[in-house]
């Protein structure tokens, strides 16, 4: 709890107390404004920024809690405190869950009010930091970049936001044409992979002999036709994503290489002996039914 003064908003109609809290408050290094009605509170709230109110609860004309109704409708950014007769204790926990943070009954100590309204002022800074930090959250995370609001989408985009910081391997499935690459480039831009390479591979548009070449790379002489060292989409898509789309395509005989890469990220190009070991996120996508 800090020591620092409170700028205080004390809404108090009994003239004797309101004047003894808040000669006791200033004495104390407080900055204190001090008025009788509610009306005269919230025409203050325009002008003025306060940390910490107090509002007696009975009140000629607006009561306290007719007052911090008005306030929490006008969005005025305040801790409220609640003074309360001994009766009326119901009333002012009613108050608390229409947004005061405390109440005191009346007659309260002096230095219970000072602690109160301290605490308040405390809990209206962690709550002030919590919403720029929410803030900050907000703008910096990236959106998902589909159109639509249909329950279903909404659904669609829930999962993406919570699959795309994990970094782990994911299995699209879905008819042709239902946008499976659309969501595979969305969970990357909702991953820390955003701004790494996206490459892409359609394993039922190339002929079965070319998917190894393409996705593990070859080196010279390895097969007729190899004349240079030529990396794979996986070495490519180092450090990035790799989307695999129609996954259910791929040649039985390269599974245990896929396999491999999805264990521990090793590799060797055609016709190599040397290991490597990339660090990729694989998205793969199918149209059919791999169970």
């Amino acid at each position: 709890m800090t020591d620092k003064p409170i700028k205080l908003l004390l809404v108090e109609d009994e003239h004797d107390f309101r004047e003894t809290c808040a000669r006791w408050m200033q004495r104390k290094g407080h900055n204190v404004t001090a008025v009788a009605s509610g009306a005269e509170a919230l025409g203050l709230c325009e002008q003025e920024l306060f940390e910490v109110a107090v509002f007696d609860m009975n009140m000629p004309g607006m009561s306290g809690m007719e007052l911090l109704q008005r306030v929490q409708q006008a969005k005025i950014e305040m801790e409220v405190i609640i003074l309360t007769g001994q009766g009326t204790i119901e009333s002012a926990v009613s108050a608390m869950k229409l947004g005061a943070c405390d109440y005191l009954t009346k007659p309260c100590a002096l230095g219970d009010l000072e602690h109160h309204c301290q605490l308040a002022r405390d809990l209206g800074s962690l709550r002030k930091e919590n919403r720029q930090l929410k803030a900050v959250i907000s703008r910096d995370r990236p959106r998902v970049p589909l159109i639509g609001n249909s329950p279903a989408m909404s659904e669609v985009t829930r999962m993406i936001e919570k699959i795309g910081p994990t970094d782990k391997p994911v299995l699209l499935q879905g008819e042709s044409g239902t946008g499976k690459e659309v969501i595979a480039r969305s969970i990357q831009q909702c991953s820390r992979l955003r701004d790494q390479p996206f490459v892409t591979i359609n394993c039922a548009a190339l002929p079965e002999q070319l998917v190894e070449s393409e996705l593990f790379g070859h080196t010279k002489g390895s097969f007729t036709g190899a004349t240079a060292d030529k990396p794979g989409l996986f070495e490519i898509a180092d450090g990035g994503t790799l989307f695999i789309d129609e996954v259910g395509e791929l040649p039985l005989s390269l599974q245990p290489k896929l396999l491999r890469v999805l264990e521990d990220g090793s590799m060797r190009r055609i016709g190599s002996h040397k290991e490597r070991v990339v660090n990729v996120r694989i998205i793969a996508a199918t149209n059919r039914d791999l169970s």
